[in-house]
């Protein structure tokens, strides 16, 4: 079985509705016309495929190559000092298949703001019985959304991580992870500089047990 993003019901959702309105209307023309539309972003899947009550979930992360152009003020063919500038997410689908293969249904969420210089998995989800969590850190926030098979239960959520785990100091790590462990359980660690609040030089390391909640809220548990 083969399953093109196009004919995917959520993939371009990470859009404005007008933007969503747009593609489609690309899609149906050059459809009409024999010919396939050209999806210009890039993707990378996760490696490992999740397994949850007799269903596989696959997680793919869309993302763009940035460059920047060095002017150096001399003529020199156009891509001659362009450097690589990182990788931009845009946005990151979750498609969930049958043990036969089938595909049962897919959900996206748009990535804010996250730009890596080497490829890494940056999606998790967890679960809530038969709804999907869905969450990634970004900067010093954690993004979160809850969806039952196509729908949006809950809209896209942004929480401060310091605030979540009531320590300003982690607002200010770049080195957040975030994974999944169980249900609607994930773990969450990383290092925060002691110097934030005027202390001694040096870094703490942090890891704390996170949980998504029927409020649609990331909190502490204890």
């Amino acid at each position: 079985m083969f399953y093109k993003f196009v004919d995917f019901v959520n993939y371009f959702k990470y859009r404005n509705e007008r933007q969503v309105d747009r593609i489609q209307a690309r899609i149906a023309k050059r459809q009409s016309r024999g010919k396939d539309y050209i999806i210009r972003t890039k993707s990378t899947m996760q490696e490992d495929l999740i397994s949850y009550q007799d269903k596989l979930y696959v997680i793919t992360e869309s993302y763009v190559e940035e460059y920047r152009n060095n002017n150096m003020g001399v003529m020199y063919p156009r891509d001659a000092f362009r450097t690589f500038d990182g990788y931009r997410y845009l946005h990151a689908t979750i498609t969930a298949f049958d043990l036969n293969g089938r595909k049962l249904w897919d959900n996206t969420i748009r990535i804010k703001r996250l730009k890596e210089y080497t490829q890494r998995e940056n999606l998790r989800i967890g679960f809530i019985g038969d709804s999907t969590v869905i969450a990634y850190v970004e900067q010093n926030k954690i993004q979160s959304k809850l969806v039952h098979r196509y729908r949006t239960v809950g809209e896209q959520n942004s929480q401060r991580i310091g605030d979540i785990l009531g320590d300003e100091r982690i607002n200010l790590s770049n080195s957040v992870q975030l994974k999944h462990w169980y249900d609607d359980y994930f773990l969450i660690w990383g290092e925060h500089p002691y110097t934030a609040l005027g202390e001694a030089g040096g870094s703490g390391f942090f890891v704390s047990k996170i949980k998504y909640t029927p409020e649609k809220q990331i909190v502490k548990q204890h």
